[in-house]
């Protein structure tokens, strides 16, 4: 049942990484409190280093849940990244690193502004088209 969600930009050469408005950070999930509480087990953000030359590793995973998601207010969590089996990846057990998230409820401002900055956005990339390599997190239902 799990699907992606959202995923971010590559940062590439970068070990410590901060995903912001520019790298897609900023997205909208949207589900009914019932929903997010009787069908979703919560959100899984993976982080992932993408390799050019070789496979790409699965770095760590953060699984966020419905209460965490229900009650946020916008401040600022860490939380530490923890192993994650994935489909084609090598799990690492030596996981180390912390994803720190502000997560709140959209209001109707946030909803227009991101509908807004993705027209924006494609106009831009059909400007410069260039993919880079490097660190991207993923975000997934569990």
């Amino acid at each position: 049942n799990r699907r992606i969600i959202h995923q971010t930009s590559y940062i590439p050469k970068n070990l410590n990484p901060i995903w912001t408005l520019k790298t897609k950070a900023f997205f909208l999930f949207q589900v009914k409190a019932k929903e997010l509480f009787q069908d979703i087990d919560g959100l899984c953000f993976e982080v992932i280093d993408y390799d050019a030359y070789s496979a790409n590793d699965l770095m760590g995973a953060v699984k966020v849940s419905p209460r965490f998601l229900y009650k946020a207010t916008e401040e600022r969590r860490e939380f530490r990244l923890q192993p994650l089996m994935s489909k084609g990846s090598m799990v690492n057990h030596n996981v180390k690193g912390k994803l720190a998230l502000r997560c709140r409820r959209a209001t109707p401002y946030d909803k227009e502004f991101l509908k807004q900055y993705k027209i924006d956005a494609v106009k831009e990339a059909r400007k410069d088209p260039i993919k880079l390599r490097g660190v991207a997190m993923i975000v997934k239902n569990v």
